[in-house]
């Protein structure tokens, strides 16, 4: 992997100034933040997650990738403890997406895509 993070941070930068105040990219740009160390960036973007959660939004994949960067598999599940009204479009990634095979043991990662009908 080419660890271009400072590149990556760029692209979601420019993503996020041109969809205005939506959640679309926020997600991205701040596992890009977290995995470069810019800790303080990574939890304002885990804060804004929040507050779209907290008015019915549907972030949770986002929230569990911020969460995931700093290998705390506890706080992941603080995105998806609110039931999902729908499956998200990205969530299907979680059983597939090399990014999350090391919880992919973890019971309550199991249950979740049980949950979310991706179980084998």
């Amino acid at each position: 992997m080419k660890k271009m993070y400072s590149e990556a941070i760029t692209e979601f930068q420019t993503i996020r100034a041109s969809v205005g105040n939506v959640p679309y990219g926020l997600g991205d740009l701040g596992y890009a933040y977290g995995i470069s160390g810019r800790e303080n960036e990574a939890r304002k973007v885990l804060d804004e997650l929040t507050g779209f959660l907290q008015q019915g939004r549907e972030v949770q994949y986002d929230i569990a990738l911020v969460t995931m960067v700093w290998g705390i598999a506890s706080r992941l599940w603080i995105g998806w403890k609110k039931p999902l009204r729908h499956k998200p479009l990205l969530m299907p990634e979680v059983k597939f997406e090399p990014l999350w095979q090391n919880l992919r043991s973890e019971p309550r990662f199991v249950a979740l895509l049980k949950k979310m009908g991706l179980e084998k």
